[in-house]
């Protein structure tokens, strides 16, 4: 079972992470600031491919910081969405935990429909022996997040 969760999680996420940090942020920023958070994206994503998820979850944590300091919260949304992400494949679930708890703040203040973001707070929630959010989860998720939360 374990296994099958695992490899779901890992597809799921995969998908979530290079799509998360892609796009620009959606506000015009001091050149400065915008390297920073450049750099700690894109170097989040290199360690993120070469495996180094723990390194990886740090640069998105830096990257979200970054885009909270200057207002953006798409981009602290898609930052931070992309740390749970890493914190989750290295198996980190206190951070795991941590982190989506975040997570679901900044989803609930972006008041916009996400499924697969609704299964990485789901996943979260698990991590953390919390109760699951009320977020609408893909129906092929759902056993899934029941033998997770049952393990």
């Amino acid at each position: 079972m374990q296994r099958r969760w695992g490899a779901a999680t890992a597809a799921a996420v995969a998908a979530l992470v290079s799509f998360a940090c892609q796009s620009p942020p959606t506000r015009t920023l001091a050149p400065a600031e915008a390297r920073r958070v450049e750099e700690n994206v894109r170097s989040g994503l290199v360690l993120y491919e070469s495996g180094d998820f723990v390194l990886a979850a740090r640069r998105f944590r830096e990257a979200g910081r970054g885009a909270r300091g200057f207002g953006d919260l798409t981009l602290e949304r898609k930052a931070t969405t992309a740390e749970c992400t890493a914190w989750l494949r290295a198996r980190r679930l206190r951070d795991v935990s941590e982190c989506t708890l975040r997570l679901e703040g900044l989803h609930r203040r972006e008041r916009r429909a996400d499924p697969g973001l609704n299964t990485l707070l789901a996943m979260g929630a698990v991590a953390g022996g919390r109760p699951i959010p009320p977020f609408r989860v893909p129906t092929a998720v759902h056993p899934i997040v029941r033998a997770a939360v049952k393990e």
